[in-house]
């Protein structure tokens, strides 16, 4: 029947789209108490299409309603339900939200016509292990993935009555659809029926389930429907009582999938037929067992055993289906999918001030001429807008309330970064901006203080009300840390803010914004899940920051991103704040600000922070492993040594972690299949230096700030330079300084012109052999795609292996520099002599040796020096490392048994500290440019065959 559209009667929007169901609290706008409301939701009946769909018998058996109060709510009910009749077209409109879930084969999806339908039931029925529970457990991942018709996916609910979910399939099956397995389990609620009275009542909370989640529960499994029904109505006579409770409990479910637009998936287990000699009687629409179930189901699948592990199925009682299509992995549904674009009227909405901005007579003094030799001075580079103010040179200049200004006094702050400079006056005066400036710059800084006053200047919050100032952000980890941030300075004026994201249980999130927030930093996934669900709104909020706007941007952000400002009133003070300025963020820049100014601090292009010194070792993939044992040699041997190695998958992120703890270094890893307790735990055991070494993905590389990182390596090269410079900017963060050593091998060739763009920005010495690698066409591949790998189990985990050896490398560390045992330098020669002939970290046998066999062969060696001793004078390329220019070594030879896989020469010298850096310039050469002219770089040969076996 046509239902009635609910209009929201909120001041300044109204939605673009009528509702897809009326709430059961509309009866209270026709006189119905909220108590019987209650009741009626506490029975699973929470729409007004749910009242028309139960008799008057059925109500009145609710507790505390009497046949009065349910004839009042009939009525009420029918005044909002049109009662007519619709004709065929209007009905055919109205099954167009019918979609179809894959089953994940193409075969038995055309059986069905494109999958299990929605607004119906499926049964599934057969004898023992004719595969229903698994086609269970496989519906549980395919109803998460989006199909064709604009399926967009989404959550499922099981019910189980035989005991036999298991979620180990789940994981094997999302594997095979390559799809992240926390958010398959996630996505799937599970509960366990003990007797057929129990399984009725548990409708009940899936009605109430799917009304709170609505448009997000896309299927509903029970395993099995019959088996609960057969063991309480088992005797005697019992037989007809069973009936009518099985077509009471099929009757429900059909009008819940009428009702929320869900698929219904049951499984039924047949007997055989003790009078016949084939498993199911000749007619297949009774089969043995299974009668009951006939008439309830709108498609019926005959499952059967073939030959192995071969299933037989044949469809009865189908109809009207389509053909299915392909499939795009995904967490579920379209995110933001059930939010309505608002249609603001400014006219209605409360007024707001957002210029709070006073110049201080100091700043006034300033000539135009001393304005630009300040931002000359510090870099600052402004464009667009009308007028911009000018930039302060002093915290007090600001205008900051006291209170602001004790707690920069407090953190001992002396004057502003540059980008603060002129970010303070901006973001104070209600301007929209955009703030481009390196890494560790200051940023949060520039966009929280002026959040503050702005928020001290608004009315209080009252019930209801969202937050004030929105922070967007791409990363848990980012997010967290300014909330931290805003913790430090709000808590002086009594503002209260929280950190929403994904990963983390959501009772206590959605706790502080049901108590109220001024402040709110989120990742855009979850606050759409808490815009959907109603869990909050976004109509106080007047102060937008997109923090790391490409980073948002680069990990697909966009859609949700557009869906969430879209809820916000177009009034708003927007900025935006990245350390990169691509096209993208210039297009988001445009839709989403207003006569916005841009102000950027260094240079336009792309660069890193210039506290950087920056190192590229040329090198091929199977080096990496023993030149990251030298390095870490090196900086271990430093006082300050916190280090961040960055990889480029989940699972050498894994794999390097778990090797390099054998090996007794102090190393933990983070990426996105880790839970957010674990990555908190790590990240805590970073900081305070328990586990010095921090091995991780691209995940770290945005807003990670710890002071006192000195090192990043770049294990493997980024897929593009702006996550380099992201990469390295954890390192060197406020005024300090850091080292950032990259491995660039020949399959990351595309990203060297870029890369030495960035080099020259930052006047850095640049290795001759990248800048002859950019002329090379050749090069072979880098390493594999993104992996799905993640670790299951504590016993797997690398951040809990190998503590022991990880303890007493630390003790040594500590104890004066003290190596330990297990150190390169401590060993004895003869213990060194052992690492020329393979037995070192190079050899099979070691940690670090397990590809060590694919270029080691008896005493000559081939790999970590090949760089080093191939051909290239002392000057240009030395030993093992670059500017080595004690070294001798000019040649290399496959039978030398003295020359050391660490690339010492034939003079047995100990290798050349690879944090040197020293390119002489060729003679002649007046610029980097001479070095265009070098010979051509030279790859290594291919190993020398093994020896013939002896026989």
């Amino acid at each position: 029947m046509k239902e009635d559209q609910v209009v929201l009667e909120e001041s300044g929007f109204q939605d673009e789209e009528e509702s897809l169901f009326q709430d059961i609290d509309l009866l209270q706008k026709h006189g119905i108490n909220v108590a019987d409301i209650k009741k009626l939701k506490s029975v699973g009946i929470c729409t007004i299409k749910g009242i028309q769909m139960t008799t008057r018998r059925a109500l009145c058996n609710v507790k505390g309603l009497s046949e009065a109060k349910v004839d009042k709510i009939k009525e009420a009910a029918n005044k909002l339900i049109e009662p007519g009749f619709l004709t065929a077209f209007e009905y055919s409109e109205k099954r167009k939200m019918v979609f179809h879930i894959t089953t994940g084969s193409q075969e038995f999806d055309k059986l069905l016509g494109g999958g299990i339908e929605s607004m119906a039931i499926t049964e599934a029925f057969g004898e023992f292990r004719t595969g229903k529970t698994q086609l269970s457990h496989t519906l549980c991942v395919t109803a998460q993935l989006p199909g064709a018709g604009g399926y967009s996916g989404g959550k499922i609910i099981f019910i189980d009555t035989e005991n036999t979910f298991r979620p180990d399939r789940l994981r094997d099956i999302a594997d095979r659809f390559n799809v992240d397995h926390d958010a398959v389990l996630d996505n799937v609620l599970y509960a366990r029926a003990y007797t057929s009275e129990h399984q009725m009542e548990l409708l009940d909370y899936v009605a109430a389930k799917f009304h709170e989640e609505a448009g997000i529960f896309k299927l509903l499994i029970i395993d099995s429907i019959m088996a609960l029904f057969r063991v309480d109505f088992s005797g005697r006579g019992e037989l007809a009582e069973r009936q009518q409770k099985l077509a009471q409990m099929l009757s429900r479910l059909q009008k819940i999938s009428e009702e929320y637009n869900v698929a219904v998936f049951v499984t039924n287990q047949m007997t055989a037929d003790p009078g016949a000699t084939m498993t199911f009687q000749a007619d297949p629409k009774k089969p043995i067992g299974g009668h009951i179930l006939a008439h309830a189901s709108t498609t019926r699948i005959s499952l059967r055993k073939g030959r192995g592990e071969l299933r037989i199925a044949k469809i009865y009682d189908r109809f009207g289906a389509r053909g299915g299509g392909g499939l795009t992995p995904k967490k579920f549904g379209n995110p933001g999918e059930r939010l309505r674009k608002k249609k603001w009227d400014l006219s209605e909405l409360p007024k707001f001030e957002k210029n709070f901005y006073v110049e201080h007579p100091e700043v006034a003094r300033l000539t135009p001429y001393e304005v630009e030799e300040l931002r000359r001075k510090k870099e600052i580079t402004v464009r667009g807008g009308d007028v911009c103010p000018k930039p302060v040179f002093a915290f007090h200049h600001a205008n900051f309330p006291q209170y602001v200004m004790d707690v920069l006094m407090d953190q001992h702050f002396t004057e502003p970064t540059p980008i603060q400079c002129q970010g303070f006056p901006l973001a104070l005066s209600g301007r929209d901006m955009v703030g481009i400036a390196q890494t560790g710059s200051g940023k949060t800084l520039a966009y929280l203080l002026p959040a503050i006053v702005h928020i001290n200047h608004q009315p209080y919050l009252e019930r209801g009300d969202g937050p004030i100032c929105l922070v967007l952000a791409p990363t848990r980890e980012l997010a967290q840390q300014v909330q931290q941030v805003a913790d430090d300075y709000g808590k002086c004026s009594r503002l209260k803010s929280t950190c929403i994201y994904g990963g983390a249980p959501k009772g206590p999130q959605i706790r502080d914004l049901e108590r109220g927030v001024e402040i709110c930093i989120a990742t855009p996934g979850r606050l759409i899940d808490f815009l959907e669900s109603g869990k909050t709104n976004l109509r106080r909020c007047t102060y937008l920051v997109l923090d790391e706007a490409d980073r948002m941007l680069d990990m697909g952000f966009e859609p949700q991103i557009r869906k969430i400002v879209d809820q916000i009133r177009p009034d708003r003070q927007t900025l935006m704040w990245s350390a990169t300025w691509p096209k993208e963020v210039r297009q988001l820049a445009e839709d989403f600000l207003h006569d916005y100014t841009q102000i950027n601090v260094g240079n336009l292009e792309l660069s890193a922070n210039h506290n950087i010194l920056q190192i590229v070792d040329v090198c091929m993939e199977s080096e990496k492993d023993h030149k990251l044992i030298q390095l870490m040699e090196e900086i271990m041997a430093e006082k300050e040594n916190k280090t961040i190695i960055f990889v480029e998958t989940k699972r050498r992120c894994d794999d390097l972690t778990r090797r390099m703890r054998r090996d007794g270094w102090p190393a933990m890893c983070i990426h996105g299949d880790k839970s957010q307790p674990e990555r908190d735990w790590v990240l805590n055991e970073f900081r305070s230096g328990k586990a010095p070494i921090l091995i991780a993905t691209d995940v770290a590389s945005r807003g990670l700030d710890v002071e006192d990182v000195k090192f990043v390596i770049n294990y493997d090269y980024p897929n593009s330079s702006e996550d380099y410079v992201h990469r390295i900017g954890r390192t060197a963060r406020s005024t300090n300084k850091g080292t950032a050593y990259t491995f660039f091998t020949p399959g990351n060739l595309k990203q060297a012109r870029e890369l030495i763009r960035v080099l020259e920005e930052a006047n850095q010495a640049i290795n001759p052999k990248l800048m002859q690698l950019v002329d090379h066409r050749g090069g072979g591949g880098g390493g594999g795609g993104r992996s799905r790998y993640r670790t299951t189990s504590s016993a797997n985990n690398p951040n809990l292996m190998y503590q022991d050896e990880c303890d007493r490398r630390l003790r040594g560390v500590k104890d004066g520099g003290r190596r330990d045992s297990t150190s390169y330098r401590d060993r004895s020669e003869t213990d060194r002599a052992g690492y020329a002939n393979g037995s070192g970290y190079g050899s099979p046998n070691s940690a670090f040796g397990a590809q060590a066999g694919q270029y080691t062969y008896g005493q000559g060696t081939y790999g970590a020096a090949a760089y080093g001793t191939s051909g290239y004078t002392a000057q240009e390329y030395g030993a093992g490392t670059y500017g080595a220019s004690s070294t001798t070594s000019t040649g290399r030879s496959s039978q030398s048994s003295s020359q050391q896989f660490s690339g010492i020469g034939r003079s047995g010298q100990q290798p050349q500290p690879l944090m040197s850096q020293q390119f002489a310039q060729p003679p002649g050469a007046t610029n980097m440019i001479g070095y265009m002219g070098q010979t051509a770089y030279q790859y290594p040969p291919p190993p020398p065959p093994p020896p013939p076996s002896r026989k």
